[in-house]
């Protein structure tokens, strides 16, 4: 007697995958993890999707709130690259920050706390909305190198790197600490991105409210800078 898909089941075992694949990273990942975790047979697995790569890939999809429901199941394995092309383009689109940008266009402003408010505050609603795509992508990326290549150039680099440039013109060298502007943009990318995305998985947590969070994250980044 052929066994039944549950259609409710599926996006369960999404849910349960993306969980694991962050608790334990790609690599060491086994279906049989995510099996256990869903409480159901290895096997159960298999009539939802035909492999591991494309349960990771699905679950990326997912946690960017862009999943489709499946024309047939089990989904098949994605063609090689596939995962990481999508990962590619929806990190170029999401990573967009019109204030910095417009910050960037201007040779000065007439006050430079609110200008880096507005800064902090924009990428840290960035950061919080896409809380668990980036979390995901972040703890499986060194398990993947194809996928650690476009992460860490996109999210780890090119928005510091933006930041460094805006630092650059509006930082006077006396307020820098004896610190190198990349040091400094790079402290400020890590406060946001604890306060925006990893206290959510934090294994001993607070319970701290949104607004909390965003008004510790903005007052910890501008402070660092005597702001």
């Amino acid at each position: 007697m052929p066994r039944i898909r549950d259609p409710e089941r599926f996006s369960q075992l999404i849910s349960v995958a993306t969980d694991v694949f962050i608790e334990r990273g790609y690599r060491r990942t086994q279906m049989k993890d995510i099996a256990e975790a869903l409480g159901v047979a290895k096997g159960t697995i298999y009539l939802y999707v035909e492999s591991k790569e494309a349960l990771f890939d699905l679950a990326v999809r997912a946690a960017n709130d862009d999943l489709a429901e499946p024309t047939t199941l089990p989904v098949p394995t994605p063609r090689p690259g596939l995962t990481v092309r999508y990962v590619k383009d929806a990190l170029a689109s999401e990573a967009r920050l019109p204030k910095l940008e417009a910050a960037l266009g201007k040779s000065r402003t007439n006050d430079v706390r609110a200008e880096l408010e507005g800064i902090v505050r924009e990428l840290y609603t960035l950061m919080h909305r896409r809380r668990m795509a980036l979390k995901l992508i972040d703890r499986n990326a060194r398990d993947y190198p194809e996928l650690a290549a476009i992460y860490f150039a996109i999210a780890r680099q090119a928005i510091p790197s933006l930041l460094e440039q805006y630092l650059e013109a509006r930082l006077p060298e006396d307020r820098r600490g004896g610190l190198p502007l990349m040091a400094i943009a790079r402290g400020i990318v890590e406060v946001i991105a604890f306060w925006a995305i990893h206290r959510h998985w934090d294994p001993a947590p607070t319970p701290i409210d949104e607004e909390v969070s965003e008004a510790a994250a903005v007052r910890f980044a501008l402070g660092a800078l005597g702001a």
